[in-house]
């Protein structure tokens, strides 16, 4: 088999890029949060959330490398080399394929594999298919899981987006990637890695077909399919076969690529065999195209005709145990997280099926979206109505934006009105993109759910599973915050005054901010807000129902924690709040108070 087919059979199980598998471009952080009580945009350093998963991916059984994450611009974005050439690629679970900038495949020299075109916000896009071979993504290389990469080379990506490319739904998926927000962290693994505890073990088969034709097995000795340190050996009769394995987890349970074990990890490795495969408690069912010279086609289903070079086979492992429940699921759950299921749609996008109040509001999760987004006309319908309007960029050039502030997104059984008392949303003409779904009766889509809500919901993406986990921001940080604060300082009106009694105190609970010993003693409910540099602090009547709409905050500011240190800025002023504050500081004439704290010491025994 050639090279170029080999990687063409790596492919199948991988959806292409047409004009009806439409992306919703990145759109670019360009609006700033407009709030009732002007929680402005400020710059200030924070320390990342805790996530649970990080501890369950330290496990090095489970085969996960950790790559760092760099956000720019509410975008999150990853350090790779493709063949030497350093490029930061965008995490863009929006995009159906992956991109780079066709500079890079210029230098590259890369060949083309046909053109491509696709709608995006501002226009129609194209781009031409090439294929790199492997791309290093932090610590991991691709050609640990496949023997190509295939990627779209598009024009002035890097000289318009603060990225060179992006690294799309489908190849995210492919590795098994798990992006986790509070840490900035992505998690790859081979897809073999995670398939490996249901193939594992030896495995007697007890039918086969060829070529539509039933054979007649050897009952006292079958066919033997023998999975053993990432490799399978098939002993049929007197011949024995091994192969080392590449896997795709795919909608019908996987892709197997069979090659050479002396090419084991080489980018260059030739599949020689390649089929689907599916287990079910003890029974094993496969789909091989075991001679790469018969037949022709793809392979879509598990069955054998005539002329199609196909063997379906039916195997058993007695006493097969089943694999361990998801370390993820119930590291996340039990450290409050909610599970949230994902559908990936056969354009190549995944959804997650909200509801806007107690209307239905399908959206698509979008990593490469800096905001979050729904469609304009959807909103208007439900009375939604324009706090302002701007525009957006895309790689398809700029479009029309109107600004929402919704309230009450539900996300399976997680609610955003529990974080935050609004999702900030971007109105945009979503007619085109489903238009595309129409013809493939997919399900419209009436919101993008981008990079801020994702962030706010201290959400993890398991792309191997199809699963959004999330919290409240709130429910992430307050480990840090939980306790008694000391009041140190105290600054309004540019003047420091130092605090040297003790007497004025901050103790936050889970569910409670409460300020002693000060001019009146107050207690507030309190929500938090990550805003990637910094956290928002809106405080309530403890007494308030936060899901209902007359649910107001009658307090705002922004912290920073620096371990045992807390500084505080509060809004006291509105009225002389003329521009939007820079730094941790409460100048004359500002209307704020930086208030200065340190953790109480535990008390002597």
């Amino acid at each position: 088999m050639s090279k170029t087919a080999g990687r063409i059979l790596a492919r199948q199980f991988l959806s292409r890029w047409t004009r009806h598998s439409h992306k919703v471009y990145p759109v670019r952080h360009f609006i700033a949060f407009v709030a009732l009580l002007l929680l402005l945009s400020h710059v200030a350093a924070q320390e990342p959330g805790a996530s649970s998963f990080s501890k369950v991916a330290s496990d090095k059984t489970l085969g996960y490398t950790a790559i760092p994450l760099t956000e720019r611009e509410g975008l999150l974005l990853a350090d790779c080399t493709i063949k030497g050439i350093k490029a930061r690629l965008l995490l863009d679970t929006g995009a159906g394929n992956s991109f780079i900038d066709a500079g890079i495949s210029k230098r590259l020299k890369l060949a083309s594999e046909g053109e491509v075109e696709g709608w995006a916000i501002g226009g129609i896009v194209k781009g031409t298919n090439v294929d790199p071979g492997s791309i290093r993504i932090g610590g991991f290389d691709t050609a640990t899981a496949l023997n190509s990469f295939g990627v779209i080379a598009q024009e002035g990506i890097s000289a318009k987006m603060p990225y060179d490319g992006i690294l799309s739904l489908q190849g995210l998926a492919l590795l098994g990637g798990i992006v986790d927000y509070p840490n900035k962290t992505l998690y790859l693994r081979k897809p073999l890695s995670a398939a490996w505890p249901k193939l594992s073990g030896e495995w007697k088969g007890i039918s086969w077909e060829e070529d539509g034709a039933k054979r007649v097995l050897n009952e006292i000795y079958p066919p033997v399919f023998r999975f053993a340190d990432e490799q399978l050996s098939i002993v049929d009769g007197t011949s024995t076969r091994k192969f080392a394995i590449d896997y795709v987890a795919g909608k019908i349970e996987g892709g197997l690529y069979l090659y050479d074990p002396k090419n084991l990890g080489s980018v260059d490795r030739q599949y020689t065999a390649a089929g689907l495969i599916k287990i079910d408690g003890e029974t094993m069912t496969v789909c091989l195209r075991l001679d790469a010279t018969k037949g022709q086609g793809p392979i879509s289903d598990y069955k054998s005709e005539k002329g199609s070079g196909l063997s379906l086979i039916t195997l058993k492992q007695p006493g097969k145990k089943p694999p361990p429940a998801d370390p993820v699921k119930k590291a996340l759950t039990a450290d409050g997280y909610t599970a949230v299921p994902l559908t990936r749609d056969s354009d190549g996008m995944i959804r997650v099926d909200a509801k806007l109040t107690t209307y239905d509001w399908p959206m698509l999760v979008d990593t490469g979206a800096a905001n979050t987004a729904a469609d304009d006309a959807q909103v208007r319908a439900v009375g939604g109505r324009a706090e302002g309007q701007g525009k957006v960029l895309g790689a398809g050039g700029e479009a029309a934006a109107s600004r929402y502030l919704l309230r009450d997104l539900s996300l399976g059984k997680y609610r955003s009105s529990t974080g935050w008392q609004f999702v900030q949303t971007n109105g945009l003409d979503l007619s085109e993109l489903n238009k595309g779904r129409e013809k493939l009766k997919l399900t419209p889509i009436k919101g993008i759910l981008g990079g801020p809500e994702l962030l706010n919901g201290s959400a993890v993406i398991d792309l191997a599973t199809n699963t959004l986990y999330l919290r409240p921001v709130k429910a992430t940080v307050q480990p840090k915050l939980a306790g008694t604060w000391v009041l140190k300082a105290s600054t309004a009106e540019g003047v420091r005054t130092a605090v040297a009694d003790d007497k004025e105190t901050m103790t936050v609970t889970a569910d409670r901010m409460a300020f002693k010993g000060g001019a009146k003693d107050t207690e507030h409910g309190y929500h938090v807000k990550d805003e990637w540099s910094l956290y928002r602090l809106a405080l309530f009547d403890p007494k308030a129902d936060e899901l209902a709409d007359t649910f107001r905050y009658r307090d705002a500011g922004y912290f920073k924690l620096d371990g045992d240190k807390l500084q505080l800025v509060r809004v006291v002023d509105e009225s002389k709040l003329k521009v939007s504050p820079t730094e941790f500081a409460a100048p004359k004439g500002g209307g704020l108070q930086l208030l200065e704290y340190e953790r109480a010491k535990p008390a002597k025994k």
